[in-house]
């Protein structure tokens, strides 16, 4: 089933926040996949609040960031494990719900996203040196990206070479999101980081996983250029998503790496929800639901699953031709 429910954003969280609900309720022990952002907020509130028991379910969250403390300059916890138990765990309890009714922290998963180099932790800057000295032990993997914008000109996304964003070098080649670390690998922390990330994806297989869209029509952190097939790995970012998610970091010091669920993942679920609101949103939204799917449109496979509910809002819907839609997709308004 492919349904698109459309209208305002508050009552779309609140009715993708009663389905998450009602699965839960018929699946106590529900494997549930998370998202972060804004837009999921107001839903994990509205399912939290119905009274449903979510203690027994399971979340398996998209994404990490790499080698973040999670604490930025003014003292803000901004890791999305930080975020992930303070909307699951800690929120709802001071909102009135039961503790015995959240989720309990044992059940809530994110991807690992600090590695350790002895006792120092392994930040973006110092990976940037390990790439640099152990190019045998990975290749970058996906499609290059370059894409035509609607005043016709080209947009080249950067590769960083290693350390060039530390150094604030321009970009000099064409973006490739995913280092893709060898089962070779002879250096210590990318042979950890290669284990983690295998392990994390062993857990998945999701029954409901929650999606958010990026600004630049990706899902997860699965930038442009990420192949379909992709799993759970580790990615550079791209710096259209740096500036997207400033806010992330406080004032603290930015991450341009970041460990992620790939699309082939998040296609493994049985059933796929995703929000989508604002004016921000709406040529993400456009591409995703009439561009084909490919990597330099990550978001358009949600086109191929067979069951996806879209919570879209008006805003997010602007550029979308509503009537080709009708043909593909069930909608309700509410």
């Amino acid at each position: 089933m492919k349904v698109l429910f459309t209208g305002e954003r508050e009552k779309l969280s609140d009715a993708a926040g009663n389905y998450i609900a009602e699965r839960t309720e018929q699946t106590p022990e529900i494997r549930l996949g998370g998202a972060t952002g804004r837009s999921p907020k107001v839903a994990y509130a509205t399912a939290l609040g119905t009274g449903v028991d979510f203690s027994k379910a399971k979340i398996y969250f998209l994404d990490e960031y790499f080698g973040f403390t999670g604490v930025a300059k003014d003292g803000t916890h901004t890791t999305y494990r930080g975020y992930a138990l303070l909307n699951l765990h800690i929120k709802p309890k001071t909102d009135g719900v039961p503790e015995e009714k959240v989720f309990q922290t044992e059940n809530i998963w994110t991807p690992r996203g600090n590695f350790y180099d002895g006792c120092k932790l392994v930040t973006s800057a110092k990976f940037d040196k390990v790439l640099l000295k152990n190019p045998e032990d990975f290749t970058w993997r996906g499609q290059e990206t370059t894409e035509v914008d609607e005043l016709g000109l080209i947009r080249k996304y950067g590769i960083r070479t290693p350390l060039e964003v530390s150094e604030g070098l321009k970009p000099t080649r064409r973006f490739i999101p995913e280092v893709c670390i060898s089962k070779d690998a002879k250096d210590p922390v990318l042979k950890e980081i290669r284990y983690a990330n295998q392990n994390y994806d062993a857990h998945l297989r999701t029954e409901l996983q929650v999606l958010g869209i990026g600004e630049e029509s990706h899902i997860a952190f699965n930038e442009k250029g990420t192949l379909p097939k992709s799993r759970v790995h580790l990615t550079a970012l791209a710096l259209s998503t740096l500036n997207a998610n400033e806010d992330d970091y406080s004032g603290g010091e930015a991450s341009w790496y970041a460990i992620t669920q790939g699309i082939g993942t998040i296609m493994d679920a049985n059933e796929l929800l995703l929000l989508a609101f604002g004016p921000k949103k709406t040529t993400a939204v456009r591409d995703m639901l009439h561009q084909d799917p490919s990597p330099l449109h990550p978001a358009a496979y949600m086109q191929t699953h067979p069951n996806v509910r879209l919570y879209i809002d008006t805003d997010a819907l602007g550029e979308c031709d509503m009537e080709a839609l009708e043909k593909e997709w069930e909608i309700k308004d509410i």
